[in-house]
């Protein structure tokens, strides 16, 4: 049950004769309106009218209540409201409330608004509005009520609501698939970028191919037409020497296609990857007499410093290109009579390994092209010798993909260190 005030409407009956803008102005003003008048105004209202004393017995009952309820005048005088008008739990509330108003009453009116369900006579319940003034006369409590209808309003009310939560529901619906575009843009947009890295990456790919492959095939074509059509003619040292060049350039190729392989396989998740625990100076001298000849050829001194004791957690095959191919590097860039250590540091829980040579070192201005592929590498300003940075890529992969970090410290005409990481074991 609600308490509510009625908003003033010139053409609203109903909060009119509440307010008692039109029926007291009336009774002041016009010494000719007899009691049977204002009866049968009441009577024959548009709005159900009803008077009841202070136990809520119907005193006066007009021609719309009786059409609303469908109940006669003689049906209902002298029966309680409450009882025959009101569902129980509604009747009980109204009571309450009505016990209320009587204390209230006084000489001057006491108006009140309600909002409840009525019962007709056939049994259907519906929502009414009461408008009630009660009044005290000779000590006794008399109240009029103004009753109207508002299935319609309340049905009205009701599909309203039902719009506004279906509007609300499909806003909530309308913002999730925002949401939901926003980040299936955001993926595609992340997808376009790596699909443009992956487009340039294969052209670089194919760069290296294409110039990498070329350029010692041409030696090798040449070394072997000399080999081939002049053998007669050359000296034992002459052809030692071709032949020299085209065991190194053989091997270069080996490496380069061997690199390749293995990056191609990474890139496409088709590499194994087994991590063990092993020992580390085992894995270094087996390369370091794997490349014993390519030193001994450049007369370089290889130089091992590790503890037995040291051992790692990590892929022994990727380790082992990883060195391979930073030996090779060294090689490749330290000129004879130099010398290239290979060293091993343990650190708590990290073993640090480092590939330092005494070669002609690298540039800073070339430092930030390292572990980038398609990117030419000069080791100094006069150097004839070129990296494309795909042995270094490959090496990043690597260590990285057994939880390490590896980067380079140089200094032109002093030499080169690689040092990476791995988890100790």
């Amino acid at each position: 049950m609600n308490n509510t005030e009625i908003k003033s409407d010139p053409k609203n009956s109903l909060s009119e004769i509440w307010k008692g803008e039109i029926f007291n102005e009336n009774i002041d003003k016009s010494k000719n309106l007899t009691e049977n008048t204002i009866n049968e105004l009441l009577l024959h209202s548009v709005d159900a009218i009803f008077i009841a004393n202070a136990s809520l017995e119907i005193l006066f009952w007009n021609n719309s209540a009786a059409s609303m309820f469908g109940y006669s005048s003689g049906e209902v005088i002298g029966k309680k409201l409450t009882t025959l008008l009101m569902p129980p739990r509604y009747a009980d509330l109204f009571e309450k409330e009505f016990e209320v108003i009587e204390t209230k009453s006084s000489a001057e009116p006491v108006k009140e608004l309600f909002e409840l369900y009525a019962m007709k006579n056939d049994g259907a319940i519906f929502p009414v509005q009461i408008a009630l003034t009660s009044i005290l006369q000779n000590q006794v409590c008399y109240s009029i009520g103004i009753i109207r209808d508002i299935s319609l309003i309340k049905t009205t009310e009701e599909e309203l609501n039902k719009y506004i939560e279906e509007l609300q529901i499909s806003r909530d619906v309308i913002e999730q698939h925002a949401v939901e575009m926003i980040e299936l843009t955001n993926k595609l947009s992340e997808s376009e970028e790596k699909l443009t890295q992956l487009n340039a990456d294969k052209d670089k790919f194919f760069s290296i191919i294409s110039h990498d492959l070329r350029s010692p095939f041409t030696g090798l074509i040449g070394f072997s037409e000399i080999l081939a059509t002049e053998s007669d003619s050359l000296t034992a040292a002459e052809i030692k020497e071709y032949s020299t060049m085209i065991s190194t350039t053989v091997k270069s190729v080996f490496n380069l296609l061997e690199n390749l392989l293995h990056w191609s396989r990474l890139q496409r998740g088709a590499i194994d990857f087994k991590p063990e625990s092993f020992q580390i100076k085992s894995l270094a001298r087996q390369i370091i007499n794997l490349y014993s000849n390519n030193a001994k050829f450049k007369n370089i001194s290889l130089v091992l410093q590790i503890d037995d004791s040291v051992n790692v957690f990590a892929d022994s095959q990727m380790i082992d290109t990883v060195i391979r191919n930073l030996i090779s590097n060294a090689l490749k860039f330290t000129p004879k009579g130099g010398s290239i250590t290979l060293s091993v540091v343990q650190i708590n829980d990290v073993v640090e390994i480092s590939i330092s040579d005494t070669g002609i070192g690298i540039p800073e201005s070339e430092m930030h092209k390292l572990f980038k592929m398609g990117m030419d590498i000069k080791q100094s300003v006069n150097s004839v010798e070129k990296g494309t940075g795909l042995g270094l890529l490959l090496c990043k992969d690597f260590v990285e993909k057994n939880n390490g970090t590896i980067r380079a410290e140089s200094k032109p005409g002093e030499g080169t260190s690689f040092i990476f990481s791995l988890p100790a074991n």
